[in-house]
């Protein structure tokens, strides 16, 4: 906690690293002074991606029903009750953070869903998209899946204006966005023009930067008019032989570890683990009639 608040009231650093110290922050269930603190802070922030992303989350928060979150729920709801006659309308051009929770008192079971969209000041397009879910069964609380997204190649490309368009996504809106994504060849090639990973459990197993050199490479290969050189016709040659493929990956779901102390002096520990192993085989063949001989496009006539 004091690490995240000294990083959320350095106001030189990047709005996105404050905001971030902010998640984090909340992250370690704040005690109502903590929470007075951050208020108390807010309400002198210039930084206005800064405060819409803390006010949407203290009010997201204000609404929990999670008993995680009980005591958390009472302190954000005087904190927005502060908050929301200066800084209860700003739209969704700033940074915004929502979660959404239900939980059953007789079943002893919830589920809990955050959505985080960081932006900044000179670009239109956000920073950086997370989603994270949560279940919560009998006292545990379990981190199901997490997906999030940096688009830091498209985010240049968009800049901080889009020429032509209006903001009510009709027509000239879409050819507007249409006509800044052509030019997405000028993009750099050393700097990513997609990053997307994903965690479940806590774990990430997944994780990819897509760059420019990457998605040529795609429009090469998916061409009509690509030949034997291309990367799809040798898939596509494997398929029609038969290929199989086995993937496994194991995951720690929960982990449970309980102290006692004794007589002795020594500690007593309980621990309790619980993991899974989850595996998929794919098997595929394929066949075309008539079979390829000079180019991709021949897939267009052919029955598969």
């Amino acid at each position: 906690q004091d690490i995240t608040m000294a990083l959320l009231l350095q106001k030189n650093l990047p709005t996105e690293i404050r905001m971030l110290a902010f998640m984090i922050l909340f992250d370690t269930k704040p005690s109502m002074a903590l929470v007075s603190t951050v208020t108390a802070h807010l309400q002198q922030e210039k930084d206005l991606h800064v405060v819409s992303f803390a006010y949407s989350y203290l009010r997201s928060f204000a609404r929990s029903s999670t008993p995680d979150n009980h005591f958390l729920s009472t302190a954000c709801n005087v904190a927005v009750k502060i908050l929301a006659p200066k800084f209860g309308r700003l739209s969704y051009h700033y940074s915004k953070a929502m979660r959404m929770d239900w939980f059953n008192d007789d079943f002893l079971i919830g589920t809990a869903a955050e959505v985080f969209m960081l932006r900044s000041a000179t670009n239109i397009f956000p920073t950086e998209i997370m989603m994270k879910g949560k279940f919560y069964f009998i006292g545990r609380i379990l981190q199901l899946l997490e997906f999030g997204i940096r688009p830091e190649g498209i985010k240049e490309l968009f800049g901080s204006s889009i020429p032509g368009f209006n903001g009510d996504l009709g027509f000239s809106d879409f050819q507007a966005i249409f006509n800044v994504l052509k030019n997405w060849e000028i993009l750099p090639s050393d700097k990513p023009v997609l990053s997307a990973y994903s965690r479940a459990s806590g774990q990430e197993w997944f994780f990819a930067d897509i760059n420019k050199e990457f998605i040529q490479n795609i429009i090469r290969a998916v061409s009509p008019s690509a030949g034997k050189e291309s990367p799809l016709w040798a898939v596509i040659e494997n398929l029609q032989k038969g290929v199989s493929w086995h993937r496994t990956k194991p995951f720690l779901i929960f982990e449970v570890r309980y102290f006692q102390a004794t007589t002795l002096g020594l500690p007593l520990e309980i621990s309790k683990y619980y993991e899974t192993l989850n595996g998929i085989t794919v098997n595929a063949k394929a066949a075309i009639n008539p079979p390829l001989t000079e180019h991709l496009g021949q897939l267009l006539t052919s029955e598969i």
